[in-house]
C-alpha cells in the first residue's frame, strides 16, 4: 500500500487539467460511458467557469506528485451566474452548442445547463450566497481530504465576509449527503431534483 504525504494548497494555472481530469474520474459509474464530449461539457459546468471567474476560491488536495482533489465555487452566486453569461459563456457557447427539444440524454443535459445558468439561482438558498464543489480521485476519498478541503474553502470565504454557502447533491449519493452532515450542513427543500444543504460560515 502506499502511503500518501498530502496538502491542501491554492490551486494554480498549471492544475487546470489535472483538476477537469479528477471532474471526469471522481464518478467510476460513469466513466464506462463517458464520451470525450461529455467530458467536455462537464469541465465546461462544473470547472472551467470556477477557474476562469473566480480562482482564488479554488484549492487542491496534493500528494506529492499531483492535485488528487480539488474544492472550488463563488462566494457569490448572482454576481458569479451574471458574470458567467456576460462573460464565460460567449467564449464556449459557439462550441458547445445547445441542442433543440427536451434534454434526455447527459450530454444533453449538461448543455443545458452549461447555456442556462440562472439554474444556480435559487430563493431556498438566497441566505447563503456561496456555493461550492468538491470531488476526490478514486482511491484518495479515506483520506480526510474532502473535510480539509471544504475546511478550507469555508475559511476562504469567511475571509470575504461571507456568511453562508451551499451545494447540492445527487439524491442518491447518500454517502455524500452524510459527508456534508458531518461538516455542520443541514438539508434544506428545493425545488430541484437533488439534495440541497447550507451551512453558514463558522469554522469546520
Amino acid at each position: 500500500m502506499t502511503n500518501h504525504t498530502y496538502s491542501i494548497r491554492a490551486a494554480t494555472t498549471d492544475d487546470a487539467d489535472a483538476i477537469r481530469e479528477i471532474a471526469c474520474l471522481a464518478e467510476p459509474e460513469d466513466a464506462a460511458t463517458a464520451t470525450e464530449l461529455t467530458a467536455a461539457l462537464n469541465c465546461a459546468v462544473f470547472v472551467d467557469p470556477y477557474l476562469t471567474l473566480d480562482p482564488d476560491l479554488v484549492f487542491v488536495a496534493d500528494d506529492g506528485t499531483r492535485p488528487v482533489g480539488y474544492v472550488l465555487g463563488t462566494g457569490d452566486t448572482p454576481t458569479f451566474v451574471g458574470r458567467y453569461r456576460a462573460e464565460y459563456l460567449p467564449e464556449v457557447a459557439p462550441r458547445l452548442p445547445l441542442g433543440e427539444g427536451e434534454p434526455i440524454t447527459w450530454d444533453e443535459k449538461f448543455a443545458w445547463l452549461l447555456h442556462n445558468p440562472e439554474y444556480m439561482l435559487l430563493e431556498d438558498v438566497s441566505a447563503y450566497p456561496a456555493h461550492l464543489h468538491v470531488n476526490l480521485l478514486p482511491g484518495h476519498t479515506r483520506a480526510g481530504l474532502g473535510r480539509e478541503l471544504v475546511a478550507r474553502f469555508v475559511d476562504a470565504l469567511r475571509e470575504r465576509r461571507v456568511g453562508g454557502v451551499h451545494l447540492a447533491t445527487a439524491l442518491d449519493n447518500i454517502g455524500g449527503q452524510a459527508f456534508f452532515h458531518a461538516l455542520g450542513f443541514q438539508h434544506v427543500e428545493a425545488d430541484l431534483p437533488a439534495s440541497f444543504f447550507v451551512r453558514d460560515t463558522a469554522p469546520i
